[in-house]
């Protein structure tokens, strides 16, 4: 009798680490998914800042009237002007993206 105690005791005591270790694996899990959750926000917002500053940018220069000739060189220098910080900006903006889609495929495993 006293050895059938002695095996449900440990039989419970066994099922208590279980879940113990269940309640804590399922904990971290919530808190990763929260941290990623986070930096996906983060992602976003830097990328709409980029977006932002890079349909300013392309404001400033769709005001041009460019169907006429000093229109249209006023434009080609503005464009040549602006060039190296647009491409820089859609540089960082696919950047952004690639940060974007690995840290989805990440939460989503």
């Amino acid at each position: 009798m006293a050895e059938a105690i002695a095996t449900l005791s440990l039989a419970s005591s066994c099922l208590q680490v279980i879940d113990f270790g269940a309640k804590v694996a399922s904990t971290a899990v919530k808190l990763r998914r929260g941290q990623t959750d986070e930096g996906i926000k983060r992602l976003a917002e830097g990328c709409k800042g980029l977006i932002e500053e890079l349909l300013l940018k392309l404001n400033k220069l769709a005001g041009i009237d460019s169907s006429r000739t000093t229109g249209a060189a006023r434009l080609a220098f503005k464009w040549k002007w602006n060039e190296d910080e647009i491409r820089a900006i859609e540089r960082r903006v696919a950047e952004f993206r690639s940060q974007l889609t690995v840290s989805l495929l990440i939460s989503l495993r």
